[in-house]
């Protein structure tokens, strides 16, 4: 059975575009059917003096269990040489489960929906880039008049390598 996920991206190191087009590729050997959101440059969150951020989001298909999908998630993170030295530092790959279905997971290890989603514009935006009725599978209503978005800059750039 297949279920509908989305799948938040986010690179601020070596080259983070293409370390997005390079997550993006790989993912599709995990994911059926995907759709990638436009790439969102912005400030990053966390610890200062980190390079801007470059984010997007990715919709598919599969046929993976949740934490399945995870450890696809972290295989990729770790393929491209993820280090988890701080929270929010600088990274080369972030891959976040957003939404899988309509399911709620709260583990040790994953919190679906993500619990971040509704507090990032750069989520946010490219999220409904690729549901535009803002209505999203874990039920929260999502509009851009709720977010600033003074700090997002969209890129137009292809995804791929």
């Amino acid at each position: 059975m297949y279920t509908e996920v989305y799948l938040g991206l986010g690179s601020n190191l070596e080259l983070p575009v293409k370390q997005l087009g390079t997550a993006i590729n790989l993912l599709e050997s995990t994911l059926d059917h995907i759709e990638v959101a436009p790439i969102y440059q912005s400030k990053p969150l966390g610890p200062t003096g980190q390079a801007d951020y470059f984010n997007t989001v990715v919709r598919g298909w599969t046929t993976l269990d949740p934490i399945k999908l995870l450890d696809a998630c972290q295989l990729i993170e770790d393929k491209q040489n993820r280090v988890r030295a701080e929270r929010w530092g600088p990274r080369t790959i972030d891959v976040d489960i957003l939404y899988f279905g309509t399911s709620v997971v709260k583990t040790g290890r994953l919190t679906i929906p993500h619990p971040e989603i509704l507090n990032r514009a750069f989520v946010v935006f490219p999220l409904l880039d690729l549901m535009p009725s803002g209505s999203s599978p874990g039920g929260d209503y999502l509009n851009r008049s709720d977010y600033d978005h003074s700090s997002l800059k969209q890129i137009n750039q292809d995804h791929k390598d």
